[in-house]
């Protein structure tokens, strides 16, 4: 009668559907949530989902719920052997709970509100490794480096002294770390490791002081170089016969444009006119070192350089010189693929042939629009010094045009190599010194030279 009293009491606080009769017996039919037991595991779960993507903050939310749902001690004051197991069993995952969520302040940076809490569990579970493995980490980051190392002897004894056993092997690994002052320790997970200085590669050979001529090409390739910002990639291409002075003029024009680039210059000799030339993959591994890339992360294939390259230089004004290339095959790599970067490349001229290639730019096809360039070499400032030698060479003859003669449709170096071919000059003695190909240069007509303009851009001088 006793009992039949009660459940008619619970059942009207509970509600008729909950207390149901079974099999002679009383049952409860809990509805989903209606339990805090069940509410905290759900909890939990979603906690776990969290942490494991990087969602620290939820994390820490919902364990901080979840222990909330305990108000002291479960099952408090219910008799029997089921009760004392399941007593036991919450307590232990309430443990569990509050050291994942004390783990989760610490990597927050919560360290110097953990300090007080952790002490006061320390005390309560002087045996719990993992507790006074958390009050270590916490006096550390607080700048309580002797009372974490006071909390690792005390440990060591009170285990010796109980059970006769040494610490477990990471708690005598963090021992050291903090003896050791280890930086990774003392910073807290969410706050990222300092950002490593930006590498600035200034590889531009030194320019001659004492440059002049060349004027024009100086400053058309110096402004399209200055106004690479906010548009699309500008790239400046020098081609001619060696010995006429390419590279000293592209690294002037490059010394002179490197303000416009306060994120670095890269430069170098792609051997173009050499038995064999240097391989674009190569050249990106190198660039890529110079940019500040480790060896490690620097992949294999030519491709996966080439897109990794492109990307470290996004966002940057860098300038890139590519001196004595060999073709558009062995440069198209090396260009950078954002604006704001620009890079000038010198192509030997193919002088021994009556015609060049069709084709040296990246673009497979390029309109040409031609003006009267400055034709004077790159030289150094008269010396002060008497000479002896005529103050000009003498003029080489050259053929006399009709003036009814269409004009001619050739390519600048194809004008410049059917010059050299057809016609057989006297080298003035003042030159009789130099190499074949410098004598080559003096036999060039004026009216060969011409500047060409690629798409996208691109600008190529030949001289």
């Amino acid at each position: 009668a006793a009992v039949r009293t009660y459940a008619s009491r619970l059942r009207k606080v509970l509600g008729p559907d909950v207390l149901v009769s079974d099999s002679g017996g009383y049952a409860l039919r809990t509805s989903p949530g209606a339990l805090d037991l069940t509410v905290a595991q759900e909890m939990a779960a979603e906690a776990e989902k969290a942490r494991a993507g990087g969602d620290r903050d939820a994390a820490r939310t919902l364990l901080n719920k979840a222990l909330g749902l305990w108000d002291g001690e479960a099952l408090a004051s219910v008799p029997g052997p089921y009760a004392d197991y399941q007593r036991t069993r919450l307590e232990e995952w309430r443990l569990q709970l509050t050291e994942t969520r004390l783990d989760l302040d610490l990597e927050a940076g919560c360290h110097a509100e953990a300090v007080s809490e952790l002490t006061a569990l320390t005390a309560a579970h002087p045996l719990r490794e993992r507790l006074r493995e958390l009050l270590m980490v916490a006096l550390y980051r607080s700048g309580r480096q002797a009372e974490a190392l006071a909390v690792y002897a005390d440990t060591r004894r009170l285990l010796a002294e109980e059970l006769g056993v040494d610490p477990r092997q990471e708690l005598a690994q963090l021992q050291q770390r903090i003896l050791r002052a280890d930086e990774e320790l003392a910073r807290p997970a969410d706050d990222p490791a300092p950002a490593a200085a930006p590498v600035r590669p200034a590889q531009l050979p030194a320019t001659v002081p004492d440059f002049t001529g060349r004027s024009g090409f100086v400053r058309e390739l110096g402004d399209r170089l200055a106004t690479a910002e906010g548009s699309v990639m500008a790239v400046s291409a020098l081609a001619g016969i060696g010995g006429v002075g390419k590279t000293t003029l592209a690294v002037h024009v490059a010394h002179q444009a490197r303000r416009h680039f306060p994120d670095g210059q890269l430069y170098v000799d792609l051997q173009g006119a050499g038995a064999r030339a240097a391989e674009p993959e190569t050249v990106l591994g190198a660039f890529l070192r110079a940019l500040g890339t480790a060896d490690s992360a620097i992949p294999d294939t030519l491709d996966e350089r080439a897109a990794l390259y492109r990307s470290t230089l996004d966002g940057r004004r860098v300038l890139v010189l590519l001196d004595n290339a060999h073709d558009a095959a062995q440069i198209r790599p090396l260009l950078p693929g954002t604006e704001g970067c620009a890079a000038s490349a010198r192509r030997p001229s193919p002088c021994t042939s009556p015609t060049r290639p069709a084709d040296t730019s990246p673009t497979a096809s390029s309109t040409s629009t031609s003006r009267a360039p400055e034709h004077a070499p790159p030289s150094r400032k008269p010396s002060s010094a008497p000479s002896s030698e005529p103050s000009a060479p003498p003029t080489p003859p050259s053929p006399t045009p009709s003036t009814n003669a269409p004009p001619s449709t050739a390519p600048p170096s194809t004008a410049a190599a059917s010059w050299s071919s057809s016609t057989t000059p006297t080298t003035p003695p003042r030159y009789a010194h130099c190499s074949p190909a410098r004598k080559a240069a003096r036999r060039w007509s004026p009216a060969a030279c011409g500047w060409s303009t690629w798409p996208a851009r691109t600008s190529s001088t030949w001289m």
